[in-house]
């Protein structure tokens, strides 16, 4: 609707949009007449023009200066209205400074997310599952704690910022080729579905990680052996896991791996100068229907297409 919305021709004035919301920065030195008010007047003509009424109740100026100088501050009037002077505005959610400080910003934000609080209160307090008080979290508070967050690392390559510039070198040093791997072999009884009984005991992949003498590092067992065999748990499993205490309240992923097959990698050579520490492997049988779930997936990921038991 606002889209044909410009400043007057040649006006120093920069204009940001987004939807019906506009807003018009000007830089300029104090001593210098400012361009607002024409800006104004011509915003106000073009609303005019369009059958639109412009409110300027819902309009302010901030201004922004450091200078040690005296500072006259801008008398904007929108349709014989002066419109008021305020030392904070939120633009799309953002609570701006004129001191360019983020202290309103921050108690607007803490405010907004505590509000909704209540709602894990509620869910607590009714029995919900800590896994899923977790993912109502992460959908309705953490959003607000982030928003308006910037982004690590710079825009993609089709950004719009990339666009038409010369001052940025998109040219990127040669690298060498990657050697192309194996394909990954899931085959042979250790990937045969009878072997799952409700006597085969399993660890956590991270138990096992630690057991193996690697250390903390996320994922550096299932890299170094990626035809081991691996279950990643659903929420039902999580929830499962987390009331027999084999995993935290956090919730992350839960990966769960055959005991068998981690006590035959620790008698390989890959593992005879590693501090093996077994015994934090803490193995566990699982309930039918988490087994049920097993086979169907070793069946689903299985390379070879008959089972060899």
């Amino acid at each position: 609707m606002i889209n044909n919305v410009f400043p007057p021709e040649n006006a120093p004035v920069k204009h940001f949009k987004y939807v019906d919301d506009l807003t018009l920065i000007e830089y300029r030195n104090i001593v210098n007449q400012s361009e607002l008010q024409s800006c104004a007047t011509a915003l106000h003509d073009w609303a005019s023009g369009s059958n639109m009424k412009l409110n300027p109740k819902k309009c302010c100026t901030m201004d922004i200066s450091f200078s040690k100088r005296n500072f006259i501050p801008s008398s904007i009037s929108l349709n014989d209205h002066f419109l008021k002077a305020v030392d904070t505005v939120k633009v799309l959610g953002v609570m701006l400074q004129a001191n360019l400080k983020w202290d309103s910003h921050v108690e607007y934000i803490v405010k907004k997310a505590n509000s909704k609080l209540y709602i894990l209160r509620a869910l607590k307090h009714h029995g919900v599952p800590p896994v899923d008080l977790i993912t109502v979290y992460i959908s309705t508070v953490r959003p607000i704690l982030e928003y308006a967050v910037p982004r690590k690392g710079r825009p993609p390559l089709h950004h719009q910022d990339y666009e038409n510039s010369d001052d940025i070198n998109l040219s990127r040093p040669s690298r060498p080729a990657k050697v192309k791997s194996e394909p990954v072999k899931r085959e042979g009884p250790k990937w045969s579905p009878s072997r799952l009984t409700t006597e085969t005991e399993f660890v956590m992949g991270a138990k096992a990680n630690k057991a193996l003498g690697l250390g903390a590092t996320r994922g550096r067992l299932y890299m170094k052996h990626p035809n081991l065999f691996k279950y990643s748990g659903d929420q039902d499993d999580k929830q499962w896991l987390y009331d027999n205490r084999l995993m935290p309240a956090t919730g992350g992923k839960a990966y769960l791996l055959i005991k068998e097959d981690i006590l035959e990698l620790s008698e390989t050579s890959d593992y005879r100068n590693n501090t093996l520490l077994l015994y934090e492997l803490k193995p566990f049988v699982v309930p039918e229907r988490m087994l049920q779930k097993m086979r169907k997936f070793m069946e689903m990921h299985r390379t070879d297409s008959t089972p060899g038991d």
